[in-house]
């Protein structure tokens, strides 16, 4: 049960009806997942319910400084300590990040990560865009692959910030291949899936290549026969010479796919 906050309107319009039809404080504390002392002192008073001031030291920091810190975390993006040193408040760092969590406006969020796109990677991805528009029927017989990692340990440092609910969030740049601890592939289509696949986090081409051999083959051929077409994304081991080669030597068609594509 929620402890140590004031009735919501809705309660308390809740709380009044049952009263009224007569149902005893405790089927009503019920109702509402409230202790039965909450809806008892409610109902004694119920005109000024909220509206006692609470007791305690004034606050020493007015509504201008309230604005001028939340200026500071938004717009210079500065840490809870670097506001106290620069307004030289004599307030916890606590007590400032206290402040920006009780504003409605700000969230401590962390940013979007987006690939970093150059100008021939836009130029590419349009021009794929324009070749494959009218593709419809077509995808039905390509084969999606791709590879996932986990990272074990953990995410590399700390993306938080503080941010104006009135505006986007920020992004931050990811990269595509970072290290990790454990990864698999697996492929799917129109007509199925492939079985999950381990394999080693340093793979190279002759690993890929085998792997190909052993798993994609067969479930290509048993779900479309020869007519299929595979997809891969542009990581080293997927352009390498060798597995080129590979796919060359068992007359596999690629679909051709944007660099720094959003994973599948």
């Amino acid at each position: 049960m929620p402890r140590g906050t004031h009735l919501s309107v809705e309660e308390r319009g809740l709380i009044m009806g049952l009263s009224e039809s007569g149902a005893k404080i405790s089927e009503i504390a019920s109702r509402v997942s409230r202790h039965p002392n909450t809806v008892a002192n409610f109902l004694k008073n119920v005109e000024s319910y909220g509206k006692a001031e609470r007791s305690g030291r004034p606050s020493t920091i007015d509504e201008r400084c309230k604005r001028e810190i939340k200026r500071l975390a938004v717009n210079k993006q500065m840490s809870c300590n670097d506001i106290k040193r620069h307004l030289k408040l004599k307030v916890s760092r606590r007590r400032v990040h206290q402040l920006l969590a009780e504003n409605k406006t700000v969230k401590y969020s962390s940013r979007v990560p987006v690939p970093m796109l150059l100008p021939r990677h836009i130029s590419t991805r349009l021009s794929f865009a324009e070749k494959y528009k009218f593709w419809s029927e077509e995808f039905r017989s390509v084969i999606f692959s791709d590879e996932k990692k986990w990272n074990l340990d953990g995410p590399d440092g700390c993306h938080k910030y503080w941010r104006d609910l009135r505006h986007p969030r920020e992004t931050r740049h990811k990269r595509n291949f970072g290290g990790g601890s454990l990864m698999v592939w697996a492929a799917f289509g129109y007509a199925g899936k492939s079985l999950v696949c381990f394999i080693p986090t340093k793979t190279n081409s002759e690993i890929y290549t085998q792997l190909l051999e052993e798993e994609l083959i067969d479930f290509a051929t048993e779900l479309y026969a020869d007519n299929w077409t595979f997809q891969q994304d542009n990581a080293p081991i997927h352009t390498s010479r060798a597995t080129k080669t590979f796919f060359s030597s068992k007359s596999i068609p690629l679909l051709e796919w944007p660099a720094i594509s959003p994973d599948l």
